[in-house]
């Protein structure tokens, strides 16, 4: 599989490309190859077809000289393509023994300099949840024929309230069914914290993350309580965080006090532990990501990958050198891959040779900055994408609101400058084949220049 990274694009084609998307991309890069599930024994007959593209400017479809043409099994829950096909230089592409017989999703990328790199699903659509499905029979053969690419635009939209809780409120509207039964997961609003690691919780119930203050539950909360029908709530905290009479208020959408559990510890990685031990507890994770509790950014680009991956998100002090012998051990405990999200002035190394050190299989995904890291986790964990979240970078709220649902569908969340899109995370978005992005929070937190995809560099 080919995943294509944000390089360094010239400010003339950054600017062509946020008009007209019509500006030669910057090189591709690899990255490996995931391992794939084995499909049925009996095979096809040999799959073949010409990739043609539109080239910039329009005009007559050409074929693509650079691309390729991806496999991926509709009875896998793998989302990994199980074939790929090259394109040559003539635009064809083949596989001369087939594939398995069954349903496939088909991708059609192409790579070629004179258009943008583009992604589009088979039949003429832009996203795999819209595929219409090819079905492979034994010994038969199955050609595509021409297959030509549209040029590609980048669709945004934006889903906003009037402040964070509104906001809140409107992606709960957005992807919770109305009067549905859900189990619900409440934070404070005001301080990040002990609400960075109640992502994956949000994302294991694919129910939505709502905001309260200490004391209050805010109007715009109050009203998504209403409109849905919740089973269970969550509350991440304690009481110094929502307070006991916001819980008492909370249990009257529920039935009662027996169907509202609070998560919390003595302080801030105390709660990020017992939160991973709950997920831990009701069904074993599959990887922990480890981020600074001094900071935000790091660890809400990791939410959307844990919950992704069935995974949970652990807050520490990075400053430190090494982790206290508690922490280490509950990590040992897990048994589980690390990945340390974030770079050595966030997480030490020293918390790295630790690990290491105690047989864990440890990784870092970092990047220069909080916007460098939020592509670095986009590109390791959600290379077949097609949509993206974008979230304003200097602030939690809005990021810790989408961030559960981006575990649900696989969608990263890009953290970017509130007036423009960090160039890095522009490139990212070109060259990483996304057809869409989702702003979330008004004009206040991420301008009409960004919704318009302008860019800017930070250095």
């Amino acid at each position: 599989m080919t995943r294509f990274r944000a390089s360094l694009l010239s400010t003339l084609a950054i600017a062509a490309l946020v008009a007209t998307l019509t500006t030669a991309p910057a090189a591709a890069r690899t990255v490996d190859e995931p391992v794939t599930p084995e499909l049925s024994a009996t095979n096809s007959g040999a799959i073949s077809g010409r990739l043609l593209i539109e080239p910039f400017g329009g005009g007559t479809p050409v074929p693509a000289n650079d691309g390729e043409v991806q496999f991926f099994s509709q009875s896998s829950t793998v989302l990994v393509p199980t074939a790929t096909a090259f394109v040559n230089s003539s635009g064809a592409f083949s596989l001369p023994s087939g594939l398995p017989a069954g349903q496939y999703a088909v991708a059609f990328i192409s790579t070629d300099t004179r258009a943008v790199p583009v992604r589009e699903w088979f039949n003429n659509q832009r996203d795999r949840l819209s595929v219409d499905a090819i079905t492979l029979v034994d010994d038969a053969a199955f050609a595509f024929g021409d297959v030509v690419l549209e040029q590609r635009t980048i669709d945004t939209e934006r889903i906003f309230g009037a402040n964070r809780y509104a906001t809140a409120a409107a992606v709960s509207d957005r992807y919770a069914i109305d009067g549905a039964v859900r189990d619900i997961v409440i934070v404070n609003g005001q301080n990040f914290p002990d609400a960075l690691g109640a992502g994956p919780i949000a994302a294991r119930f694919g129910g939505p993350l709502l905001m309260v203050t200490q004391n209050a539950i805010p109007a715009e909360t109050a009203a998504e309580l209403d409109r849905l029908t919740p089973r269970t709530i969550t509350i991440v905290g304690g009481t110094g965080v929502v307070s006991a009479a916001v819980e008492a208020q909370l249990a009257t959408y529920v039935g009662g006090a027996e169907n509202v559990t609070r998560i919390a510890g003595a302080n801030r990685y105390a709660t990020s532990r017992a939160i991973v031990q709950a997920l831990d507890s009701a069904a074993p994770i599959n990887e922990l990501f480890i981020a600074t509790g001094r900071g935000f950014p790091d660890a809400l680009s990791a939410v959307p990958a844990a919950g992704w991956v069935g995974g949970g998100v652990l807050l520490v002090d990075g400053a430190l050198g090494s982790l206290d012998a508690s922490t280490a051990a509950f990590i040992d405990g897990l048994d589980v891959p690390v990945t340390i999200v974030g770079g050595t002035g966030v997480v030490s190394a020293g918390i790295q040779s630790q690990l290491s050190g105690r047989g864990i299989v440890v990784d870092r995904v970092s990047g220069a900055n909080r916007y460098a890291t939020s592509i670095a986790i986009a590109v390791e964990y959600f290379p077949y994408a097609d949509f993206a979240y974008l979230a304003n970078g200097l602030g939690f709220a809005d990021a810790l609101a989408i961030g559960p649902w981006g575990g649900v569908y696989g969608t990263p969340v890009y953290l970017t400058q509130p007036t423009c899109v960090t160039d890095a995370v522009y490139d990212d978005l070109i060259l990483g084949l996304f057809n869409g992005a989702t702003l979330v929070g008004g004009t206040g937190v991420l301008s009409s220049e960004v919704e318009t995809l302008q860019s800017c560099t930070v250095f």
